[in-house]
């Protein structure tokens, strides 16, 4: 009798030690589940919240460029020798009033370009494999500006273009490069470093042998009707080049953002 209580004994503390055994690794087990769960909660908020930070980012760009676009066709209309032929407005010179109104304009347009600029880091939410859309984008803006801005010189002071022959298509288009590419805002250009604020002066040289090439392609100086200005040219330039590439290189970031290696 004495030797079975001792077998029962021995059952019950067996059993009791499996019983612990699997009771620890049940909550070893449930704590495991419990951390799993935890990450993934984790994961998945900091994934909403990034996605968040995404749209609020391409909101803000939309927003931007949308803006620019807006201000840009404004100056276009507003200064276009063809819209004041059309309007028999053309023998009016440029009032003090309109003067002010693109100056407005103007400086509106040029911290509205500059602030494009917090847009370049693809932490935004623009795939990395969009970095050379980035970087035309931005040169692109510079040329909106200071295409605008050439526009405006010319249409009020017109002495600038006396020398110009308007049936020689190259003389028109260095006429036009000439005067804007002094413009053209740094920190725009493909080379310039927001840390070091450097750029490479070759820049210029190869932003103007792009545009040369954009120029011609776009016909501004041999499509109908022929122009009777270099303002006229200039006007075209900004609409047909300027403001159309700027608007196209828009959309192709919209497209993009937040997919890819962004996510």
């Amino acid at each position: 009798m004495g030797f079975s209580a001792d077998w029962v004994s021995a059952i019950a503390g067996i059993l009791a030690a499996l019983f612990s055994a699997a009771a620890v690794v049940v909550a070893v087990l449930v704590s495991r589940q419990s951390v799993k769960q935890a990450e993934a909660i984790a994961s998945e908020q900091s994934r909403r919240e990034v996605q968040a930070y995404y749209a609020e980012r391409k909101a803000e760009f939309r927003e931007q460029c949308r803006a620019i676009l807006s201000t840009a066709n404004t100056l276009q209309t507003l200064l276009s020798p063809r819209v004041s032929e059309l309007l028999a407005d053309s023998s009016t010179p440029v009032d003090s009033e309109t003067m002010r109104t693109v100056r407005t304009y103007l400086a509106q347009l040029s911290a509205e370009t500059c602030l494009l600029t917090t847009f370049r880091d693809d932490a935004n939410g623009i795939p990395e494999a969009e970095a050379q859309t980035v970087r035309e984008f931005l040169e692109e803006a510079a040329w909106l500006y200071a295409d605008s801005l050439h526009l405006a010189i010319l249409v009020m002071d017109p002495s600038d273009e006396e020398d110009v022959d308007l049936r020689n298509s190259q003389m028109v288009i260095d006429a036009l490069l000439n005067g804007s590419s002094v413009n053209l805002e740094p920190r725009l250009m493909p080379s310039y470093n927001p840390e070091s604020l450097q750029y490479d002066f070759s820049d210029w040289d190869n932003a103007w042998t792009r545009r040369d090439k954009l120029l011609k392609e776009a016909g501004i100086v041999t499509g109908q009707p022929l122009p009777d200005s270099l303002a006229e040219v200039a006007a075209r330039s900004l609409e047909w080049v300027s403001i159309r590439r700027f608007a196209d290189l828009t959309d192709r970031l919209l497209s993009s953002w937040g997919a890819g290696d962004a996510e």
